[in-house]
Parts: structure tokens; sequence; C-alpha cells
């Protein structure tokens, strides 16, 4: 029964010194100051901006927001001719609309979130697709490769930039404008980890 005792107290000492020598605490509260500075869209981590290219010239542009904003309508130049959209029952492709400009500090996957009205895979129509490569010449999908979804993710080492185009396909029983909003998916698998230094 003493032996018992001995143990339970012996026990009971050793917790209370292991808990003074480890600082364990029941509550802190430490403020401390972050700072995150928000960019345009320019000169972001994932930098986005019209390609300098004539599509990127026509059809991008940096809105009022800072953001990169496409508009495929209608085009007014120095020598009046003017287009006002794409034709209907017909596909159209669109080279290097954007840039995709991996600016920070690690690795990333780069992908189009698929939408409803987006290509969601290989031989499918779609309404639009955002790819890589050209479809100029007689390549016309030949040429490409879409970005749109996980599984067509492209990457992108740090400081390295990928040319973006559009194709628009706009099919007789759906001659009405597109309009809506793209998700741009960067996956940095890497960045955090301790051993690459980026916590």
């Amino acid at each position: 029964m003493k032996r018992r005792k001995l143990l339970l107290g012996s026990g009971s000492a050793f917790a209370a010194t292991a808990f003074i020598g480890t600082g364990a605490f029941s509550r802190v509260e430490s403020q401390r100051s972050v700072t995150v500075e928000v960019e345009e869209d320019e000169d972001a981590y994932l930098g986005l901006a019209p390609s300098d290219s004539e599509h990127g010239d026509n059809f991008a542009e940096i809105d009022d927001n800072g953001h990169l904003e496409i508009d495929i309508g209608e085009i007014d130049d120095e020598d009046d001719n003017t287009g006002s959209g794409v034709n209907s029952n017909s596909i159209t492709w669109f080279d290097c609309v954007f840039t995709i400009t991996n600016q920070g500090k690690d690795e990333a996957n780069v992908y189009v979130e698929e939408e409803d009205n987006f290509v969601e895979e290989e031989g499918d129509e779609g309404t639009i697709d955002f790819y890589t490569d050209e479809a100029s010449g007689s390549q016309g999908d030949d040429g490409i490769d879409s970005i749109v979804g996980s599984d067509n993710e492209i990457t992108l080492p740090v400081g390295d930039s990928e040319c973006i185009g559009i194709r628009v396909n706009s099919e007789e029983e759906n001659s009405d404008d597109i309009d809506g909003d793209v998700t741009i998916v960067a996956d940095s698998e890497d960045a955090g980890d301790e051993e690459n230094n980026n916590t």
C-alpha cells in the first residue's frame, strides 16, 4: 500500500516537473504583424497579362481593377476596319491572347477550371477552350493542347511564361453572346515545405 502511494507520488512529481520544464501553457495570445500586398494581375505571383501579339492587343486588357479582361468583340482601328464578333455556326481560334507567368518561388501546375460550356475532354466540341501552342496555318485542333481541367495542367517553372489561346465554338443553335468568368488555378505542390526553405 505504501509502495503504491510512493509510485503515485513519484509519478505526479515527474509529471509536474515535465510540464514546467517544457514551458507548457493553457493559453497564449500574441499579436504579430502580417502584411499581404495585393497586386494587379500583371505583377502578382501568378502573372496574368495581355500577350504582346495582335490578338493580345485586340482582345485582352487590364481593367480598372487591375484584372485581366478578355473581350472578343468589336474591333476599332485607324483604318475603320471593324469586326463585331465570331461567325455563327463556326469554330474560331485565337492564338496567344494572354500570358500566364509564374512569378512565385516554386514550380506551379496551371490549368483552367472546368465550367459547363468549356471543353472537358479531347474531342469534345464544347463552347470555349483555352489552349497552348498554335492553331494557325492548317493545324486547327491538331496544333493545340487544351489546358481546361486538372488533367490538362501545364507545368510552369519559376520565371517561365505560357501564351494562352482561346477557341470558340459557336454552334448554329447557340448564337447568343458568351459571357462569364474564368478561374485559372495554379497549384504549387512544394510551396511551404520546410525542406525547400519556403515556410
